[in-house]
Formats: C-alpha cells, sequence, structure tokens
C-alpha cells in the first residue's frame, strides 16, 4: 500500500506538470518537469523490484486511474465559463488523456 501511494504521488505530480508544459510559462518548470519525471521512473523501477508482476501491475494501474480522475476534477473545478455538459465531456477527455501519458511513461 505504501508503494502504490508513492506512485500516486508520483504520478499526480507528473501530470500536473504534464498538464502545464504547453502554457506560455511552461519553460521555467523544465528542470522541475525533468526531476518530476526522474523521481516517478525511480518510483516505478523500486516497485516493480520489490513485489512480483501480479501485484504492480495491478497496483500501478489502480494508482494511475486515481490520479487521472483527481487530476481532471481538479482541473475542472477551477475551469469557468462552460456549461456542465461541455464540462463532463471535459473532464472525460483529460482523464483519458491523463492515464494514457502516465501508462506510455510507465512503459505499458
Amino acid at each position: 500500500m505504501a508503494w502504490q501511494l508513492l506512485i500516486e504521488a508520483q504520478a499526480g505530480l507528473y501530470a500536473i506538470h504534464g498538464l502545464v508544459e504547453d502554457h506560455d510559462r511552461g519553460g521555467t518548470l523544465r528542470g522541475n518537469r525533468s526531476e518530476t519525471r526522474k523521481a516517478f521512473q525511480r518510483a516505478l523501477r523500486g516497485y516493480r523490484v520489490a513485489f512480483p508482476e501480479e501485484i504492480t501491475s495491478h497496483g500501478i494501474m489502480i494508482a494511475f486511474n486515481t490520479v487521472a480522475a483527481r487530476c481532471a476534477e481538479a482541473f475542472i473545478k477551477e475551469l469557468s465559463g462552460v456549461n456542465p455538459a461541455e464540462k463532463q465531456d471535459i473532464q472525460e477527455e483529460l482523464q483519458s488523456s491523463i492515464m494514457e501519458a502516465l501508462l506510455n511513461e510507465a512503459g505499458n
């Protein structure tokens, strides 16, 4: 469980940095993004070394699903000027994109 929480935390930071990557000021976070990515990779590697694949693959998926949902929800809460139906569509698309990025980074 502790490893899964570490994966959630690192994946969450990685996802948040990914959301601002193309923003005008995103370049100022380049160093932080790089360090966050490395920490995320180290956490995944440590988890996979410490436990068998049957445990880690399930734990990683749970962590990634949690992170994708939380990040998309947090982003949508701050979004204004959009009707509820559009917000739902944006949230689902964002959640899917975050999940895809996490899986790609994890090599899944």
